[in-house]
């Protein structure tokens, strides 16, 4: 209207005569804001008060607003309010992707930590776990994860080597709720006296199998090694000999460096008792002789369990996985 019945080049104001400090109160009242209006009077003063003159636009060319002030304040607030949503979750998107691409181009990813298997444990927090068998429990590492999930549970930790061994007595030890027994034997597929190849520069990565050429290469710290007598029994004997029966349900963890199949052999009982088992499994040839995954799948299996996904994997420079945190449950 403005443009096409007026042709002067004085300004005009067209609105609907409400003051800045009048139409922030109202927009207040309208969205229910509660809290105290603060005005920043620390900035440089204008003009005290700025209120539009629309008697010259309705003299002029006969402008005068058909909507009420409060009226289209309200409107278009209600508007706002209805489009926000998507449009700030159009914005989170948009950020999201930026931020992926990001890490993307570092050669890193992001996900969801309730995605990630090491987080949930593939559904195995919904279990009533009461005991846990950590075989090569090294330090503890893995007990001290998995005694936050499952608190109340019977933690049973066996490492064989004296140096990690004496760690994993330690913090037994401090453990005021006693669930926490450290035992310093081996387990395997009978009962004997072995020797151990003990990895000097990571304790961690010993086995009763000698490494691969493989192996040394992708580890260089396994190729420091020196032989340990340990003493060796089964699962099953070991078991049977403990005074407090093992409370369901049970989960057992082996991280034995290729010998697990000689483990589960010995331990054909407790395993059948047992409802969910984690193995570290070599992909790759890593040592000799070593369980292979398919060994372990048929022995498990016929004991009555299924594979359930990895919590971990670990990977080779070209990208191929080298071993796995394999998860079987009943």
């Amino acid at each position: 209207m403005a443009t096409e019945k007026y042709n002067k080049s004085d300004p005009i104001d067209i609105g609907a005569g409400f003051e800045i400090k009048s139409m922030v109160e109202l927009i207040a009242k309208i969205t229910g804001f509660k809290r105290k209006i603060i005005w920043d009077t620390l900035k440089p003063d204008g003009q005290p008060r700025r209120c539009l003159d629309i008697s010259k636009a309705e003299k002029e060319f006969g402008f005068r607003a058909k909507t009420k002030f409060e009226e289209g304040l309200r409107n278009t607030i209600n508007w706002f309010m209805e489009t926000k949503k998507p449009v700030r979750k159009l914005m989170i998107n948009f950020t999201k992707q930026l931020i992926k691409k990001a890490f993307n181009s570092m050669g890193l990813d992001i996900i969801r930590i309730s995605r990630s298997p090491a987080h949930s444990l593939l559904g195995l927090k919904d279990l009533s776990i009461r005991t846990i068998i950590d075989v090569g429990a090294n330090e503890g590492q893995f007990a001290k994860y998995i005694k936050q999930l499952f608190p109340e549970a019977r933690l049973y930790c066996i490492e064989p080597l004296l140096e990690p061994f004496h760690d994993l007595k330690l913090w037994s030890a401090k453990q005021k709720d006693g669930n926490v027994t450290a035992y310093n034997l081996a387990l395997g597929e009978t009962k004997a006296t072995l020797k151990i190849f003990s990895h000097i520069e990571h304790s961690t990565s010993s086995s009763f199998l000698k490494t691969t050429k493989v192996c040394e290469r992708v580890y260089p710290f396994t190729k420091k090694q020196v032989t340990v007598p340990v003493k060796l029994t089964t699962l099953d004997k070991w078991i049977k000999d403990l005074s407090t029966p093992l409370a369901p349900e049970i989960l057992i963890k082996l991280d034995v460096q290729g010998y697990e199949d000689r483990v589960i052999r010995g331990g054909q009982k407790v395993f059948s008792m047992a409802k969910t088992c984690i193995l570290e499994v070599c992909l790759d040839k890593l040592y000799k002789n070593q369980a292979s995954f398919k060994d372990i799948l048929f022995l498990l299996k016929n004991l009555g369990y299924h594979y359930a996904g990895n919590l971990n994997q670990n990977y080779a420079e070209n990208g191929h996985v080298i071993y796995i945190d394999a998860l079987f449950i009943k």
